[in-house]
């Protein structure tokens, strides 16, 4: 009979091995095929429990720890926006998935152990008006950021209850996505790509989760809103027509450059910024990717314009919040040393040198 124990293992079970994107097949191949495909879908079923030696080496084979098996701390992903969906294969929808939930769910209770929730608070209204530029404002004004660059994305996300994992591994064919969760909203982006790629992502994965209050049309929201708002989250239109003035017949790519290194944006991304704020007119943002420097800037082969690489260093995306707290609470005696290395999903020995020897 199932009960909770088994019920448990289970979802871990089944998580753990989707996020290695393996079939039941697979899996028994992984552990020397010591049970049969039959026995492992009860044991995900929560129909059976395994041995101890079936336990052991499902924790080696999955590369999990057997704690990790019997977590029972969980957070539902719901609402799922994925960008280029459709390019992605079922098996690697789920792996990136379960991968998300994974970080979430130790982000989350750790958050929890040390009694330190951010908790995300809506921007916007049921009845707002949709007025990109004010709203980009607005969230700036509430968000304390006025007309500055943004130094970090990732910091200035999660400061506002907003849980975001840059994963690494993932496939080249995906950018990113945002969720809801039982316990507030998150985004997942790839690291595959440019930082000013990685910035723009971020933030467009986020608008879908400022502006859902506004129950905007979906394809709408998209394709038209969703790109210009977070072109006004990243480059206000005050300081832009401070820097290039009311009217413009064209902008050098020199110019351009530097804006970008100033706010982190990328120049083809400045140039619709200046379409948007009226200094330059459609037709000459159009040729300027037609025929113009963007062309040749972002080709199959590179997809680079100058400057990509240098970013990284300007405006680092990163944020240690919750490594702190898994370090916090060990230090508080909350979580004990094989426990806080199953949170930063290391070794026990990694773990110690990061606590005592991080340099």
């Amino acid at each position: 009979m199932p009960n909770e124990l088994t019920t448990i293992f289970g979802k871990r079970l089944q998580q753990a091995r989707k996020m290695r994107g393996w079939s039941l097949a697979e899996l028994r191949g992984k552990i020397g095929d010591l049970v049969s495909i039959a026995a492992l879908s009860k044991y995900e079923k929560g129909q059976a429990m395994a041995s101890s030696k079936i336990l052991v080496a499902l924790s080696e084979g999955l590369d999990v720890s057997v704690d990790y098996l019997f977590r029972d701390f969980e957070v539902s992903l719901d609402r799922f926006r994925f960008r280029k969906l459709t390019t992605l294969s079922k098996k690697d929808l789920e792996s990136v998935q379960e991968k998300a939930r994974d970080f979430f769910e130790r982000y989350f209770e750790i958050e929890e152990i040390v009694g330190a929730t951010h908790t995300y608070k809506p921007v916007f209204q049921a009845d707002q008006a949709v007025d990109i530029e004010q709203m980009a404002q607005l969230v700036r004004k509430k968000w304390g950021i006025g007309n500055d660059p943004i130094p970090n994305v990732h910091a200035l996300l999660e400061d506002n209850g907003i849980k975001v994992w840059f994963s690494k591994d993932c496939d080249e064919k995906f950018n990113g996505f945002s969720a809801t969760t039982n316990r507030g909203p998150v985004a997942v982006i790839s690291q595959n790509m440019t930082p000013a790629r990685q910035r723009m992502t971020a933030l467009h994965e986020i608008a879908h989760i400022l502006l859902e209050p506004l129950n905007l049309n979906p394809a709408i929201e998209e394709k038209e809103i969703v790109p210009r708002f977070t072109g006004a989250l990243l480059l206000p239109a005050e300081p832009l027509i401070e820097m290039l003035g009311n009217k413009r017949k064209s902008i050098p790519t020199g110019e351009l450059l530097e804006i970008k290194k100033r706010y982190g944006v990328a120049m083809s991304a400045v140039m619709m910024r200046a379409r948007d704020a009226k200094i330059i007119t459609n037709q000459t943002c159009t040729n300027f990717f037609r025929f113009g420097p963007a062309k040749y800037w972002r080709t199959k082969e590179t997809r680079k314009e100058p400057g990509d690489d240098q970013l990284g260093a300007i405006f680092p995306e990163t944020n240690f919040r919750f490594k702190q707290l898994v370090f916090r609470a060990f230090g508080e005696e909350l979580i004990t040393i094989s426990q806080a290395a199953d949170y930063l999903k290391c070794s026990v020995e990694d773990a110690y040198k990061q606590l005592d020897d991080p340099f």
